[in-house]
């Protein structure tokens, strides 16, 4: 299985390389929204508390009929997207290595 895989990056070292910025870039955008959409319930929830009224917990709550399920709210989440930032960067730096190996 880790041949195979190797043989793969050693193959498309620029493709690797650009799967391994994607992750990273997609990682990065998911993270910062989700981040942003905390923080901005967070400010719902002071906001609306001072009125009395009930603010929504979460975006599931307040976009019920959006798929929210691939932003990151919660601790979990945002540890799954530093894992694939990191397996990203990893990703990235096997393209690298392999480019310098077939040179």
């Amino acid at each position: 299985m880790i041949e195979w895989l190797w043989i793969r990056i050693l193959r498309f070292p620029d493709a690797t390389r650009l799967l391994g910025h994607a992750l990273m870039g997609a990682s990065f955008i998911l993270g910062m929204f989700g981040w942003r959409a905390h923080k901005i319930l967070g400010l719902l929830d002071r906001r609306l508390g001072r009125v009395g009224l009930e603010a929504p917990q979460s975006l599931a709550e307040m976009y019920p009929d959006l798929p929210t399920w691939w932003i990151p709210e919660s601790p979990i989440g945002f540890t799954l997207v530093c894992l694939v930032f990191f397996i990203g960067a990893l990703t990235a730096w096997l393209g690298k290595t392999a480019f310098k190996q077939i040179r």
